[in-house]
């Protein structure tokens, strides 16, 4: 590996770090927020059932070496988080236990 290279990958991390900083920031929380105060209850679920399913069609693309970094950075949700997401992705496919 030649330095550029480990320039690149160090420049590449930087940015993800940088990226998901930003999504997991308190600022970026309030801009959702104000956008989804605005919308039905209908369309808030809409839109986190696409999410999630672009979120998962997304990660599925991802290499198992890009997936394990993404990995790395991601913080464990809570259980009543998780139980919430559960709840939600079965109302939002019925006839899936």
């Amino acid at each position: 590996m030649s330095l550029s290279d480990s320039d690149a990958d160090g420049d590449a991390d930087r940015r993800l770090e940088e990226q998901l900083r930003y999504l997991r920031s308190d600022d970026r929380l309030r801009e959702r927020a104000a956008r989804a105060a605005e919308m039905t209850v209908t369309e808030r679920l809409s839109l986190t059932y696409t999410l999630c399913h672009r979120a998962s069609a997304m990660r599925g693309q991802l290499s198992p070496d890009i997936r394990a970094r993404v990995a790395s950075f991601r913080e464990p949700l809570g259980a009543g988080a998780e139980a919430a997401l559960r709840r939600f992705s079965r109302l939002a496919s019925p006839g899936v236990p």
